[in-house]
């Protein structure tokens, strides 16, 4: 952690302007997490602008903008650009050392897919013997419930790498 505070301290101090562009991102690299993003005022394609602070890391977080959408780039020195504001987002990645967001929610959503496999699969004993489980219309909200938890858990995992 400290070599990535000595890197931006380095980065930040040179006596160049800082200075912003809009421009249009063309093309994201979810490995470098860095994207190409083609600025508004005719300038050269920015290539390799950061969408985090460590590039080569995997930890923290990370907003990966839209392909086509539009963003604010800055410039810390005439090599060093980040996106510093976007317009639409592709996905988002969240994680610290033991801690990953997308399989947290993942775990979330198969906890409660179980919890619903239960309550469908439920049967009493009675004096006229076994049931069936609980009532049909019981029976039609749970798989209702079944299906919305797996189509919600289908739009966290696109929105989440």
């Amino acid at each position: 952690m400290e070599q990535l505070k000595q890197a931006i301290r380095q980065l930040a101090n040179t006596n160049e302007a800082i200075y912003s562009v809009v421009g249009t991102v063309k093309k994201v690299d979810k490995q470098t997490r860095t994207c190409v993003v083609s600025p508004e005022n005719g300038d050269a394609d920015i290539l390799d602008a950061r969408l985090q602070a460590n590039t080569e890391g995997s930890l923290g977080v990370v907003v990966f903008p839209k392909e086509g959408s539009f963003v604010v780039v800055t410039f810390l020195n005439k090599n060093t650009a980040y996106v510093a504001l976007t317009d639409e987002v592709e996905t988002v990645h969240l994680s610290r050392e033991g801690f990953d967001l997308k399989e947290q929610i993942n775990d979330l959503f198969e906890f409660n897919k179980k919890v619903l496999d239960l309550l469908l699969g439920f049967k009493m004993l009675t004096n006229m013997g076994v049931t069936t489980g609980v009532f049909p219309d019981t029976i039609t909200k749970l798989q209702q419930l079944k299906q919305e938890n797996d189509q919600l858990k289908s739009k966290f995992n696109k929105i989440l790498e």
